[in-house]
């Protein structure tokens, strides 16, 4: 369920390096197999799920995820842990 919600949430997004990485991505070879693997894999659960998955979200699940958003904005701000005591000092 993860996974397909994520795949969902990031549907048109390119991939960015990561600053100060020599390399930020595989090797072309193996990522060309791997990408060919894995638009097989998302052409077939493409097709398994165009059907059942619809384009917006409902409301109910829009209200859903606005409760969400209020109860996290409403939330007390948490304090830093007070910094522990010294026991012993050996």
């Amino acid at each position: 369920v993860w996974q397909r919600l994520m795949v969902y949430a990031h549907q048109n997004i390119d991939l960015k390096p990561i600053p100060g990485l020599d390399h930020p991505f595989v090797d072309e070879e193996i990522a060309a197999k791997a990408e060919e693997a894995e638009k097989k894999n998302a052409e077939q659960a493409a097709a398994d799920t165009a059907a059942e998955r619809p384009p917006v979200l409902s409301s109910q699940t829009t209200r859903a995820l606005r409760d969400i958003t209020r109860l996290f904005q409403s939330a007390p701000v948490l304090q830093a842990p007070a910094t522990p005591e010294t026991l012993s000092a050996l």
